[in-house]
């Protein structure tokens, strides 16, 4: 056993022994963060090893695999799918008119005020339809 898979060892059972005995927020907010620094590092590692700069989805669950938290994973691959879920559908409804705030009358009346004012643009400027004389 190296002293890495040591630690991992001695910090897994302090957590998981942390959140078993009930301690209170303070000591539970600590293991967290332990914890989270742990998968953290790991991903960090495996993004340095795969020559890229930012830390994505895929070193961190790479991450928990490496440190033995398989079922973290599952949890993990399911809270993604459902931020993703919830991404799309804020996508889709920042997109709908209904939305705006603004009444479909008056949407439309400020189409064609649009259309007039490009109309009247292209009869001022060059009208390329035109044969010159």
């Amino acid at each position: 056993m190296t002293n890495n898979d040591h630690n991992v060892v001695t910090l897994e059972v302090k957590f998981l022994y942390q959140i078993q005995s009930g301690a209170g927020p303070k000591r539970e907010g600590k293991a967290k963060k332990e914890f989270i620094h742990l998968i953290a590092s790991e991903a960090n590692e495996i993004c340095n090893q795969s020559k890229k700069e930012t830390i994505n989805v895929k070193h961190v669950l790479f991450a928990l695999d490496r440190l033995g938290f398989d079922d973290y994973r599952v949890v993990a691959e399911d809270v993604l799918k459902d931020c993703k879920e919830v991404e799309v559908k804020k996508r889709r409804q920042s997109t709908r008119l209904e939305n705006l705030g603004i009444p479909e009358e008056e949407l439309l009346r400020q189409q064609q005020k649009l259309f007039a004012m490009a109309r009247e643009s292209n009869n001022n400027g060059c009208n390329f339809n035109k044969r010159p004389k």
